[in-house]
C-alpha cells in the first residue's frame, strides 16, 4: 500500500514495534489552496496509516510536531479541523 502515497516514506521495525510516517513538506510549503488541499489529504492518510498500524496518540504526537512550524497557516489549519485531525489547538 505504500505506492499510493509518493510525498510519504514509511517505516515499519516491526521487531523494535514502531512505525513512522515521514511526510515531505513540499505541499504545505507552497503555501497555497492547492498545496494544503494536498497536504490535508496526506495528513488524512497518515492519520488512517496510524490507526491501522500504531495509535491515535502517536499521530496526534507527530502531528503536533508537525504543526508547530505551521501556527500561523489558517487555510490550513482550517482544513485540518474540517477534516477532523486537528482541534484548533
Amino acid at each position: 500500500f505504500y505506492h499510493a502515497w509518493p510525498q510519504i516514506d514509511f517505516i515499519d521495525d516491526r521487531d523494535g514495534c514502531l512505525f513512522t510516517a515521514k511526510v515531505h513538506r513540499e505541499p504545505v510549503e507552497r503555501g497555497s489552496g492547492r498545496g494544503y488541499d494536498e497536504a490535508c489529504h496526506i495528513l488524512v492518510d497518515i492519520a488512517e496509516a496510524y490507526d491501522l498500524f500504531a495509535t491515535k496518540k502517536q499521530f496526534q504526537n507527530e502531528l503536533k510536531k508537525f504543526m508547530a512550524g505551521h501556527l500561523r497557516r489558517k487555510a490550513l489549519i482550517q482544513r485540518l479541523v474540517k477534516a477532523g485531525i486537528w482541534k484548533g489547538q
